[in-house]
């Protein structure tokens, strides 16, 4: 995906995110813009996601929310999309959880925001169809406000 000039995981957590802070502002893909910083907390971004040219999801508009520990990199952030700006895949729920391996198990510490942030795309991209998840009404009713982390995830096909 994408090269990084600054160290990706030798890093504490506070400084790892202050140069993805500054590589994100300077260098992100078009169709990603941070949003809604608060200056207080660079531990949660939100960042407004467009939807490709091409893709099922042209014209539109999401929003991923990224909520980071002191452990970071270490422990992957919680990435999720946020009510009301999430796009319908068979991955995403209605809720804004996403089933996406590299934010789960498949997490790295050498990962970035805008790894991560590519890996969404990349899913969005591959899709041909806009349906909800099976079972999203029933999951969405028992996972609302808890941590997408704390679900056992089937990865039934790539995207």
């Amino acid at each position: 995906m994408a090269q990084f000039d600054f160290p990706t995981s030798s890093l504490s957590g506070a400084a790892r995110i202050n140069h993805e802070l500054k590589y994100f502002l300077t260098s992100a893909p078009a169709h990603l813009r941070l949003e809604d910083l608060d200056d207080s907390n660079i531990y949660k971004w939100t960042i407004s996601m467009e939807g490709i040219q091409g893709t099922v999801y042209e014209g539109e508009s999401f929003k991923l929310q990224f909520v980071f520990t002191d452990a970071y990199p270490r422990v992957s952030p919680t990435v999720t999309f946020i009510p009301g700006h999430v796009p319908k895949h068979p991955h995403i729920y209605s809720i804004g959880h996403i089933c996406l391996e590299i934010l789960y198990e498949g997490y790295r510490p050498d990962m970035t925001v805008v790894y991560i942030c590519l890996g969404v795309t990349q899913m969005l991209n591959n899709n041909r169809i806009k349906v909800s998840p099976r079972g999203d009404e029933s999951y969405s009713l028992r996972k609302i406000g808890q941590n997408p982390k704390n679900t056992w995830w089937v990865y039934e096909d790539e995207y």
